[in-house]
C-alpha cells in the first residue's frame, strides 16, 4: 500500500481559507451552494432520531453529495463509550472489505492532509475525513472517492459542514434520550405512588369504619360511666376524620388517572342536598352561624354524593378560614341551563395562595384543622370539572372570599373536559 499527499493546497489549514469565488469558481459555486443547503437541511430529518439513524441518513447524503466510493464512520456511542462503525458503498451490493476499512484508517487521514490509497478491489481511492464534535468528540467521517480530483474545496466545505451538523445531532439524541429515561422514571414512580395510595387507603378504610360502627353502637346501648362515653365518641368522631382522610386520598389517587374522580348522575333536587349539608355543618360547628338562601329550580343531574362532598368542602373551608363570630352564608340560585352555588365567609386568603389553591396538598397560611392534608378544595374542583361545570374565587379585605361554581343542570358521566383533573401530574 502507498501513500502520497494530494496535489493541492491541502497543507493550508481550512481556518486559513478564504471561501469566495476565487477559490471556488463560479461554475462550480452554484452546486456547491445547493449542496450546503442539503446539508443543512439534514437536521429537520434527524429530529427524534437515534445516533444509528442519524450516521445512516448522513452516509447515503455524503455518498450522493459529494460522489462517493465509500464512507465510514466511526462513533463513540452509550453510556460505556463503546465504538460502533458504519460504512456505506456506492454500490449497494457490494460489502466494503475489512482490510480496506482498516486501509482507510491507517495513517489517520484529516481534513488539513488528504490521503491516497490503493483500493484492494482495483484502482486508487482519494481519502478525505474530518471529527465529528470537538476533538472528535463524537468520531470520525472518512471519505473515499477514486475521483483524482477529490477532495477539492468544496468537498472539504461540505463535508466540515456534515460533521458539525452530525455532531448537534447526536448531542440532541443523546440529550433526548435521558429526557425519555427521565421522563419514564417520573412516570414509573407517579403510577407507583398513585397506586400505593389507592392500595393503602381502600385496605385502612374498612377496618376504620368496623372501628367506628362498634364504638358508635356501643354508645347507643348506653350502660357507659361518663369517662367511658367520652372516650368512645372520641373514638367514634376520630375514625370519622380518618375516614373522610381516606377518602379524599382515594379521591386525590382516582383524580390523577385516566378517567378521572368517577360520578354517577342521577335525578337530584340540588337545594334539597345543600339543606342536607347545611344541617350537618351547622351540627359539626354549633359555634358558628350558617345563613342559607337557596332559590330557584334545583332539579337536575348530578351525582348526590359527589354533590354533597363538594358542598361540604367548600362550606368546611369557609367555616375553617373565616373568624369565629362571623356567619357562613351559602346560597344558590338556579336558571334555565344551570344552578349557581356561592360560599361566602368574611376570610381573606392571601394573594400568594390564591394562584395555587387548587393545588393538592395546598393549605393556607393561617392554623391547620386535623385530619385536614390540603386535598379540600384540589377534589372540589375535580368533582366540579367532571359535571363540566367551573368553580371560581374572589378575595379582598373589603369583602370577604366567596367561591362560587356553575353546574349544568345535566352533567356527562365521567367525560372531564380537557385541562381537568383527570391525567395530570
Amino acid at each position: 500500500m502507498s501513500y502520497r499527499n494530494v496535489q493541492q493546497d491541502a497543507e493550508a489549514p481550512l481556518s486559513s481559507l478564504r471561501w469566495s469565488e476565487r477559490q471556488i469558481p463560479g461554475d462550480r459555486l452554484r452546486p456547491c451552494l445547493r449542496d450546503l443547503l442539503c446539508v443543512l437541511a439534514l437536521p429537520a430529518m434527524w429530529q427524534g432520531s437515534s445516533s444509528p439513524s442519524i450516521i445512516e441518513t448522513l452516509l447515503d447524503a455524503l455518498i450522493a453529495l459529494l460522489r462517493l466510493d465509500f464512507a465510514y464512520v466511526r462513533i463513540k456511542n452509550g453510556e460505556k463509550g463503546e465504538t460502533v462503525e458504519f460504512t456505506k458503498s456506492s454500490t449497494p451490493a457490494a460489502e466494503i472489505p475489512a482490510e480496506l476499512i482498516g486501509k482507510m484508517l491507517e495513517g489517520h487521514p484529516g481534513p488539513k492532509r488528504s490521503m491516497v490509497i490503493d483500493n484492494p478491489l482495483g484502482g486508487t481511492l482519494y481519502l478525505a475525513s474530518t471529527p465529528i464534535g470537538i476533538n472528535g468528540k463524537w468520531g470520525t467521517i472518512v471519505a473515499a472517492s477514486s475521483n483524482d480530483q477529490f477532495p477539492t474545496d468544496e468537498d472539504i466545505l461540505l463535508l466540515r459542514v456534515a460533521s458539525n451538523q452530525a455532531a448537534i445531532a447526536l448531542e440532541n439524541a443523546e440529550l433526548y434520550k435521558v429526557a425519555e429515561e427521565l421522563a419514564e422514571d417520573a412516570r414509573q414512580r407517579a403510577e407507583f405512588e398513585q397506586r400505593l395510595i389507592g392500595i393503602v387507603s381502600h385496605d385502612l378504610k374498612n377496618p376504620i369504619g368496623a372501628m367506628v360502627t362498634l364504638a358508635s353502637l356501643l354508645l347507643r346501648l348506653g350502660k357507659l360511666d361518663e369517662r367511658q362515653a367520652e372516650s368512645l365518641s372520641l373514638i367514634v368522631s376520630s375514625g370519622h376524620r380518618a375516614v373522610r382522610l381516606i377518602r379524599d386520598l382515594l379521591d386525590f389517587s382516582q383524580s390523577r388517572s385516566a378517567t378521572g374522580i368517577p360520578i354517577q348522575p342521577r335525578s337530584v333536587d340540588f337545594n334539597g342536598v345543600s339543606r342536607e349539608i347545611i344541617d350537618e355543618l351547622q351540627l359539626t360547628f354549633p359555634e358558628r352561624k350558617l345563613v342559607a338562601d337557596l332559590n330557584g329550580n334545583g332539579q337536575g343531574e348530578w351525582d348526590p354524593d359527589r354533590l354533597a362532598q363538594l358542598m361540604t368542602n367548600l362550606g368546611s373551608n369557609a367555616l375553617q378560614h373565616s373568624p369565629r363570630g362571623s356567619e357562613v352564608h351559602i346560597s344558590s340560585q338556579g336558571d334555565e341551563h344551570c344552578v349557581r352555588f356561592k360560599v361566602h365567609n368574611e376570610g381573606t386568603i392571601d394573594p400568594t395562595t390564591l394562584s395555587r389553591l387548587y393545588e393538592p396538598f395546598c393549605r393556607g397560611t393561617g392554623p391547620t384543622t386535623a385530619g385536614n392534608v390540603g386535598l379540600g378544595l384540589y377534589i372540589a374542583k375535580c368533582i366540579v370539572a367532571v359535571h363540566r361545570g367551573s368553580i371560581e374565587v374572589a378575595s379582598n379585605a373589603e369583602s370577604g372570599t366567596t367561591f362560587t361554581v356553575v353546574l349544568p343542570r345535566h352533567a356527562l358521566v365521567n367525560e372531564p373536559a380537557p385541562g381537568t383533573c383527570s391525567g395530570q401530574r
